[in-house]
């Protein structure tokens, strides 16, 4: 089960390798979600976490590949590549979860007095919150209501239970499917029902969880475009075209018209007659000033 200390850990670290990657430090930044995804097991690490290590780490390499010489490039593709898929396998339990909120059942809370019975009929908006998932590696009794980033306001609201009331317009059947009899000890006006807000930060968390998803994809798009696709004569030679403009821009010599025709010989003689050379040094000045000085002594 993940632990509120290592989740807080985990979380406060997050920010600081955003900072690394904002900054260019990308080698730095690699190096650390490498370091934490070693260190970390799967069952020690929530799933968005995780996404965002292999997000970073993809994105990392993916900067070094498009700034790194044709010789390092594609190796370095090829781990950005890895790193996306990862971050899109470690999103897939909680996209699948977001997408099936109805379907999914919350763990009772031990602060809940709510019955079992009671969980298990009423088909509660608060259950879309948990996590389930065996892929994820987490427990199932961890909650996206546990997700102090999505949902810090409702956090005490969601680990008890939120009761529904009863509708009068309810027909017989509909009130033994959906709302059976509550124990004696429990007032019949308090039965569950969900708020809003609930509602609204559910919504939320899966449309964020979706954005990231297909941003990620969008990522892993453009790296195999770039690694598919065939190395442009452009950027082979580059250098070399560097290289001779500098080697171009240099005064022509006489060797460097090896038994050359006339025509080439008058255009060496023309750029000669165009050159400025520099003055040579006179001593005449200096001379002088040594003079006046020795006289005075």
């Amino acid at each position: 089960m993940l632990s509120a200390l290592r989740y807080d850990d985990m979380k406060a670290k997050i920010p600081a390798i955003k900072n690394l990657f904002t900054t260019r430090h990308y080698l730095q930044c690699a190096a650390e979600c490498e370091r934490l995804l070693t260190i970390s097991r799967h069952d020690q690490i929530h799933p968005v976490h995780k996404a965002c290590l292999h997000f970073y780490l993809a994105l990392s390499h993916d900067s070094i590949a498009r700034e790194a010489s044709i010789k390092n490039r594609f190796s370095e593709l090829d781990l950005a590549e890895k790193h996306y898929i990862a971050a899109l396998a470690a999103l897939t339990p909680s996209l699948s979860d977001s997408k099936k909120l109805e379907d999914i059942r919350e763990c009772q809370s031990p602060t809940s007095s709510t019955s079992e019975e009671e969980v298990n009929s009423i088909n509660r908006p608060s259950s879309a919150t948990s996590l389930n998932s065996q892929t994820s590696m987490t427990s199932s009794e961890t909650s996206y209501a546990d997700d102090e980033d999505f949902f810090a306001d409702w956090e005490h609201g969601s680990r008890n239970s939120v009761h529904y009331k009863h509708s009068s317009s309810q027909s017989a059947q509909d009130e033994y499917c959906l709302a059976p009899k509550l124990p004696n000890k429990r007032s019949d006006s308090i039965i569950i029902k969900p708020t809003e807000r609930q509602s609204l930060y559910v919504e939320q968390f899966s449309a964020d969880l979706s954005a990231f998803a297909s941003m990620i994809e969008l990522h892993l798009a453009s790296v195999r475009e770039l690694n598919e696709a065939p190395m442009s004569p452009n950027l082979r030679l580059s250098f070399a075209r560097s290289r001779s403009s500098m080697i171009g821009s240099r005064p022509v010599s006489r060797n460097s018209v090896l038994q050359g025709d006339a025509a080439g010989m008058e255009s060496l003689r023309e750029h000669r007659k165009t050159m400025i050379f520099r003055p040579r040094f006179d001593p005449t000045s200096v001379r002088e000033l040594c003079e006046e000085a020795l006289s005075e002594l």
